[in-house]
């Protein structure tokens, strides 16, 4: 069964993930990112959700909630998540119906492995050298070992040697048995000749079996053969997209560049638009202060005639005033000069003299 491609990723509470959503399309997909922005977090992920790795909970982020880690393969969702419980689940996309999968402990559930039939060969970590061209030619056989199932072989071949330390136990109480069969049979000495003939054709048969075997094993490893010439052109194909990819990463780092320029030669542009606006209505300001200035002269020539006329109407009140105290007391000496005059006698009764 080939390695399924993932379509879609989905990270909730997973250390610097608190909801990220990645979408994958066919072939090569790369994320990029400044430094601390979650690129290792996302491998991580991954590494959890396809090996039950790490144990514990240090990856769950310190806001808390539900952590969990869900990846879309040919239409069927794979769900990993830890909180009160701790359970894989599966089930077709957009459905209610999701078969769970608990008390795993470390291991990973048939299940899961079957769906997505990934291992440690198809991750690289960030810091990883670049794949098989630094390894060393033990690393790379290894590989490719492990690609080709070549441990099936050598398990086959014990499970044949096995069975020959048998056949060869087996022939050696045949031998024994066959010794004192010749004993008894020394009485038929007329049938020697055929013995040796049919000895002759068990010999004949038994390499005709090993030429057969021979014949099969040859054609496994013809097969395994072309089988990893197949993997070996795939990765050489790979291989030969690193280049175009890393031009095409230059040329996105390129484009996010002009962008930035042009974002910033626009504001430049606003601002000076903006600047000569302000200068316009500071001309057309300077033109009428001659004219502002007058008109405050005036407004205060009017502020200060206005405060001299009330200070007159003040005056003149005060006038009145003043005024009508003044004949209200010549009144009052001339009503008290009459009083006197009716009253007194017209000689003084203290002094003795006539009075006027």
């Amino acid at each position: 069964m080939g390695i399924e491609m993932i379509q879609s990723l989905s990270i909730k509470n997973f250390q610097s993930h608190k909801d990220t959503s990645l979408d994958f399309h066919p072939g090569v997909n790369v994320i990029v990112g400044s430094s601390d922005s979650g690129k290792t977090s996302v491998i991580r992920a991954l590494r959890w959700l396809i090996w039950n790795r790490p144990n514990g909970d240090d990856f769950r982020s310190d806001w808390g909630g539900e952590t969990s880690v869900e990846v879309i393969v040919d239409d069927k969702s794979i769900r990993r998540s830890k909180d009160k419980e701790n359970l894989y689940e599966i089930g077709a996309v957009n459905s209610q119906d999701y078969k769970k999968l608990k008390a795993f402990g470390t291991k990973i559930p048939e299940q899961i492995q079957g769906l997505l039939n990934i291992d440690d060969t198809n991750l690289q970590k960030q810091f990883d050298s670049p794949f098989l061209i630094s390894a060393s030619p033990g690393e790379v056989a290894a590989y490719f070992n492990q690609i080709a199932h070549l441990e099936t072989i050598d398990s086959s071949i014990s499970y044949v040697n096995g069975k020959v330390l048998n056949l060869n136990a087996s022939h050696k109480a045949d031998t024994a048995t066959l010794e004192e069969s010749q004993e008894e049979l020394k009485q038929y000495d007329y049938l020697q000749k055929f013995e040796i003939d049919l000895e002759e054709l068990e010999h004949q048969a038994s390499a005709h079996i090993q030429k057969i075997s021979s014949q099969k094993r040859l054609r496994a490893h013809l097969e395994l053969m072309e089988s990893n010439n197949v993997s070996i052109q795939k990765q050489e194909q790979v291989l030969a997209l690193e280049k175009p990819v890393d031009q095409l990463l230059i040329a996105y780092e390129e484009r996010d560049a002009k962008k930035e320029e042009k974002l910033t030669l626009g504001v430049i542009l606003v601002a000076i638009v903006k600047m000569k606006e302000d200068e316009a209505v500071l001309l057309k300001k300077v033109k009428l202060l001659p004219q502002v200035k007058a008109l405050l002269k005036l407004h205060q020539d009017r502020k200060t005639e206005w405060q001299n006329m009330l200070a007159l109407k003040q005056h003149l009140r005060e006038i009145r005033n003043t005024k009508q105290k003044q004949e209200e007391w010549e009144t009052t000496v001339e009503n008290k000069e009459n009083t006197f005059h009716e009253n007194m006698p017209d000689i003084c009764p203290l002094c003795g003299k006539e009075t006027t």
